[in-house]
């Protein structure tokens, strides 16, 4: 055989080991895919809707390899139940609206100097859930009701705290009645559109409480509701195409499980952030959740290595979540928040993340607030 013949079979058969090595790669990764949609119960339209997720998943799958494959990265990733998503449809499921950042002057008073008077001892590590003060883990579905669960998990917090109960209380009652606004910040509460906490705590005292979950079942994330939006349509866009009017005609007459008195701003400095939450109780906070989509377990820090949409940003708030304590991770050997997350317990570490601490991340000192009752 002559060189040049020789030549040929090598080229052939690299060729041919290639294709091969593609095609097992393929395979792998469509069994993944399989596995993948069987562990969250995944049922597609038709097979082109299917290979079409299965497309976002794939590229997907590039960003998760990535942050899993970069010696800085504080965190891990997977592919969560919304890794079939495109960045901009998890946002629009999962995400409220951007949210400019409100001026609490003259709204309600500041406790940062009650936050400062905590500060002297501080523990190094502390968890409201070890001491009877917070509630299982909830799922919103794929609607922008965050702001509820956010605000009603601080109130369940106060409750237990100050009336050793801890009861379950209703996001649905929130998202069905309350359509606070205020009109000089150009914010409201706008149902499964999103909302604020702050708001949210005024509607709870002026209605004189809220029900519970058992009275008063959450139900917009599951389809098996549709509850009118109460904020005003300047405010909050257009309402929804249709909705159940007959809900909103029982929120007058609901039994109340828990009542609250007022609320106030905590303070945006996080050692008081931090004195404040073992004084007092869990603390809602917003943030940008961009980047949460794919988070798996430790301390995230709002960074996706290699992607366009690398960073979270303090200003573009569009998440609602309880903050129940604070640690050291001696993996990262980083300082975090314990964070309860309304996604579901099959999200995240059984339902919460774990942000750095002390560095505003991602925003989540800029808007903290607390019931009074």
């Amino acid at each position: 055989m002559t060189s040049f013949n020789c030549l040929c079979v090598v080229l052939a058969v690299l060729v041919l080991s290639a294709t091969a090595s593609q095609t097992d790669n393929t395979a792998i990764v469509a069994d993944e895919f399989r596995l993948w949609k069987s562990r969250f119960h995944k049922a597609y339209k038709n097979k082109a809707d299917e290979d079409a997720r299965f497309t976002i998943w794939r590229k997907n799958k590039v960003i998760v390899d990535g942050v899993n494959g970069s010696s800085n990265s504080t965190w891990t990733a997977e592919m969560t139940k919304y890794a079939d998503l495109e960045v901009d449809e998890f946002k629009q499921a999962m995400l409220m609206p951007r949210l400019a950042k409100p001026s609490y002057k003259d709204l309600s008073r500041v406790s940062s100097k009650a936050a400062r008077s905590g500060e002297g001892d501080m523990p190094t590590t502390f968890d409201w859930r070890d001491k009877g003060a917070v509630t299982s883990v909830k799922d919103q579905g794929s609607v922008g009701s965050c702001w509820a669960f956010s605000t009603v998990g601080n109130i369940e917090g106060q409750w237990a705290i100050n009336r050793n109960q801890l009861v379950d209380l209703s996001p649905e009652y929130l998202v069905d009645c309350d359509g606070t606004a205020d009109p000089s910040s150009s914010h409201a509460d706008c149902s499964v559109f999103g909302g604020w906490p702050y708001l949210a705590y005024q509607y709870v005292a002026k209605s004189g409480g809220i029900p519970s979950e058992a009275t008063w079942p959450y139900c917009s994330g599951s389809g098996k509701c549709y509850p009118c939006m109460q904020g005003p349509v300047s405010l909050c866009g257009p309402p929804p195409y249709y909705c159940d009017a007959t809900i909103e005609q029982k929120c007058p007459t609901a039994a109340k499980s828990a009542q609250i008195s007022s609320w106030e701003y905590v303070s945006d400095n996080e050692d008081e952030m931090a004195a404040y939450l073992v004084a007092k109780g869990p603390l809602s906070v917003l943030l940008d959740a961009t980047n949460l989509q794919f988070y798996k377990s430790g301390v995230w820090n709002g960074y996706l290595p290699a992607t366009p949409f690398m960073k979270c940003h303090a200003n573009n708030l569009d998440h609602a979540v309880l903050a129940v304590g604070y640690g050291y991770d001696d993996v990262s050997q980083e300082n975090y928040w314990l964070v309860k997350n309304s996604w579901g317990k099959n999200w995240g570490e059984d339902g919460y993340f774990k942000i750095v601490k002390g560095v505003g991340a991602c925003g989540i000192n800029t808007q903290v607030t607390s019931s009074i009752l």
